[in-house]
């Protein structure tokens, strides 16, 4: 479920195309939230503790990671879109 909210994320940046407005800032974030919400619960089931999972711990296994590659190269190309339209190139 985490990819698919990532690849729902991705297609809504880069591939639909128009310009990027508030409502698909909207659908952006909110698609950003719910998969790391599932790579989160998914966290959960590969850490093994006896007691409560810590943030550190969650924020380690592999779903986590990849939730929190994909929002990084999505900030840096965010933020490259940003400068492009502001250079109006």
């Amino acid at each position: 479920m985490t990819l698919l909210a990532l690849l729902f994320t991705f297609n809504m940046i880069a591939m639909v195309p128009g310009h990027f407005d508030w409502s698909r800032a909207l659908l952006v974030c909110a698609s950003i939230s719910i998969a790391g919400t599932f790579a989160w619960l998914s966290g959960k089931g590969f850490v093994h503790t006896n007691g409560r999972a810590s943030l550190l711990h969650i924020a380690k296994t592999p779903p986590a990671l990849a939730w929190s590659f994909v929002v990084t190269v999505f900030c840096i190309v965010g933020v490259i879109r940003l400068i492009m339209h502001w250079l109006h190139i």
